[in-house]
């Protein structure tokens, strides 16, 4: 029987082995369609990269309220046995095994503050990154208001992908990132934490133009500025994209038509407030994004320094 403390009951399948530099993933689940399709996303990431799969699985039970303490107690842990035991079952219907590079750990939190558990047990795992459907159990529509995702997204320091209803299971072999081209690096690397687990490419997006013009395209040195990239970071699967179009500083616009022309099958976006560039994903832009390219949508959270 598992050890029951605060709530959380955790079980780990493991296969015996040293494994360097193994990334944590989180992948939470109700047991929808939807969120099986988080599921099915992290089944693409790269064969050759170690990683540590831990699905969670937050509810809060109904318990009668007439009973005795221990009586509660029992309850509460039969509860989260059965749910772990669902849980698991669901998980290994959907294809997911163990393997000499695969490491899969449940977790069942009884709590009802879906997102913030979320995020605590991303916390405590130390994750790399949390992977999660956009409508749920509930029917809910929208990703970025009032949803369990906008909230994680809020209150997670850990990157979150969020997937789409329409996901269809794709490999995610382009990754798109918006730059105004602007001491791009930081970000570039970050980023390409990511594009490494799924061996992708990462497609550099400049939509122009834009007022105040930051950067003179007719003269920016673009071979250069990519082979320079390249190198430094020490990843080839790099290409530069600029995209115009008929009004200044549409850059949604911009990357809508990239999402129709070139249908990279991921798209990034940081949270936080510095530039015009970067408020295209504040409020209902951020909404507007996410239903118009109906792709994958990688939110990294940035802290200006």
């Amino acid at each position: 029987m598992p050890e029951i403390i605060l709530g959380i009951s955790v079980f780990l399948i493991t296969l015996p082995q040293t494994i360097r530099a193994m990334k944590t993933i989180i992948i939470p689940t109700d047991f929808s369609a939807n969120a099986d399709l988080a599921v099915t996303l992290v089944l693409r990431i790269n064969q050759e990269e170690p990683c540590r799969f831990v699905f969670v699985n937050v509810s809060q039970p109904e318990i009668p309220v007439n009973l005795t303490g221990q009586q509660h107690s029992e309850a509460l842990e039969n509860y989260t046995i059965l749910q772990k035991d669902k849980l698991q079952k669901h998980i290994e219907a959907l294809g997911v095994q163990a393997s000499a590079k695969r490491e899969i750990a449940y977790v069942v939190r009884l709590s009802p503050l879906v997102s913030e558990s979320i995020a605590e047990i991303a916390e405590q795992y130390k994750a790399d990154l949390i992977v999660m459907g956009t409508t749920g159990a509930s029917g809910m529509k929208k990703l970025f208001f009032g949803s369990n995702v906008s909230n994680t997204i809020q209150n997670s320091k850990v990157p979150v992908i969020a997937v789409p209803a329409s996901y269809q299971g794709a490999k995610i072999e382009h990754i798109a990132l918006a730059t105004d081209l602007m001491n791009p690096e930081p970000k570039i690397s970050k980023v390409l934490e990511f594009a490494r687990i799924f061996d992708a490419n990462l497609q550099l997006v400049h939509v122009y133009p834009n007022y105040p013009e930051m950067v003179k395209l007719d003269t920016f040195p673009n071979r250069r500025f990519i082979a320079e990239l390249r190198e430094k970071l020490a990843y080839s699967k790099m290409e530069l994209f600029f995209m115009q179009t008929r009004k200044e500083n549409d850059i949604h616009g911009g990357l809508k038509e990239f999402v129709r022309v070139y249908k990279p099958d991921m798209l990034v976006m940081f949270t936080h407030k510095r530039s015009f560039w970067d408020k295209i994903f504040d409020g209902s832009r951020t909404e507007e994004v996410v239903y118009t390219t109906n792709v994958p949508l990688l939110a990294i959270r940035w802290e200006v320094k």
